[in-house]
């Protein structure tokens, strides 16, 4: 059979089992793209990583296996998933419009419009899955993917510094989520009332869960206070301007309001995060605009799955362009300018900027460029 017979019979095909064909074609597509792109990160990563997987304890192949097993639903749900989508489209398309698949379909009097519809059924699929992983798989493994992160890092855990509404601030060198529990601590207090100053330096600290919500404890904590005036306070039975160890090893701070997700909602830390999770973490601290952002984002982002295809899609099918190297040269720059732009958007929006806006500026800019090049297509 020649290659232009294959043609003349899909130009015949009733659009259901057209449609059909043309998903089968997309999904050899996003498994050929999908395996291509985690390879090279899994091999880019795994080469700049492995000095920290080999100091890990464990066996260096399960080191290996739980790292990227934890890799792939984070960046997934965080930067790829579009980038497969886009990168399937093309590929498929652009073998289609190679073996001249769509000429005779046009000829026929279908639009191209119609002829990519199936395209945009599975970018709605992505964004579903999308969706789906960010919110019931991640949060519900947050804690196994932290550790199996944590073997790509020089420091286990995360640096997290935080000010409660009391004006108290803390700054953790290392804090686990996963246990609740940070190392060398500093603690500064603010006495409004008095003018004075105190710090507390410990070596760790641990959240203890009560039946309504939970409190602090200090371990080897010493203190230092200065007064309005910033002369050190030096307390009885201490010598110079040596800190005074607290009274008990383990110091409860029952005066802060500050909890454990406070800690784990930094900026690296929002993935591992429910919508619902992050909703209520914005109501408990809405002075934080980063949280605004992504709530916004959690809506937006998953949008990008058809934003792509729309800028892509009619690159794909100009009549002169049928190489499946230039068709994966234009996804990677499409892609990386949406997902820079994304990023740039997302550090205004935590700024002066409106949050909502910074958001959904990609989505809105390129969406409507995508539209105007989609529509302008030959039918």
């Amino acid at each position: 059979m020649t290659s232009g017979q294959p043609s003349r019979l899909a130009a015949l095909l009733p659009f259901g089992i057209l449609d059909r064909y043309v998903m089968r074609q997309f999904l050899v597509a996003y498994a050929i793209c999908t395996a291509a792109l985690l390879g090279l990160f899994v091999l880019m990563d795994g080469l700049a990583k492995l000095e920290y997987f080999l100091k890990q304890p464990e066996n260096l192949f399960v080191v290996l296996f739980r790292y990227f097993l934890a890799f792939i639903p984070v960046y997934f749900t965080q930067f790829l998933g579009p980038v497969f989508t886009l990168m399937a489209a093309m590929f498929s398309v652009t073998m289609l419009n190679k073996g001249s698949e769509f000429t005779p379909m046009k000829a026929a009097g279908r639009s191209i419009q119609r002829l990519l519809a199936p395209y945009f059924v599975m970018a709605a699929l992505s964004a579903l899955a999308m969706i789906f992983v960010q919110e019931l798989v991640i949060p519900n493994l947050k804690d196994q993917i932290r550790v199996a992160f944590d073997y790509g890092k020089r420091k286990k855990g995360i640096e997290a510094s935080f000010t409660d509404s009391r004006g108290t601030h803390f700054k953790v060198d290392e804090y686990l989520p996963s246990k609740q529990q940070g190392f060398v601590i500093e603690v500064t207090k603010l006495h409004p009332n008095t003018g004075f100053k105190t710090e507390i330096v410990a070596r760790s600290m641990r959240w203890v869960r009560t039946e309504n919500s939970g409190y602090w404890i200090l371990e080897d904590a010493r203190e230092q206070q200065w007064d309005a005036k910033g002369r050190e306070v030096i307390f009885p039975g201490a010598t110079g301007k040596d800190r005074i160890t607290l009274a008990s090893k383990e110091v409860p701070i029952d005066d802060t309001d500050m909890q454990p997700i406070d800690l784990e909602s930094s900026d690296r830390e929002i993935p591992y995060l429910s919508l619902g999770e992050l909703r209520d973490q914005y109501k408990r601290r809405p002075q934080l605009k980063h949280l605004e952002v992504m709530l916004h984002m959690r809506l937006a982002f998953p949008m990008a799955n058809f934003v792509l295809l729309l800028l892509g899609l009619p690159f794909a099918l100009r009549g002169e362009n049928r190489s499946v190297i230039l068709g994966v040269i234009a996804a990677t720059v499409i892609s990386a300018a949406y997902l820079f732009s994304t990023t740039i958007c997302m550090g205004l929006g935590s700024g002066n900027f409106s949050p909502m806006l910074a958001a959904w500026l990609p989505v809105l800019f390129f969406g409507s460029l995508g539209v105007t090049l989609y529509s302008g297509m030959n039918t």
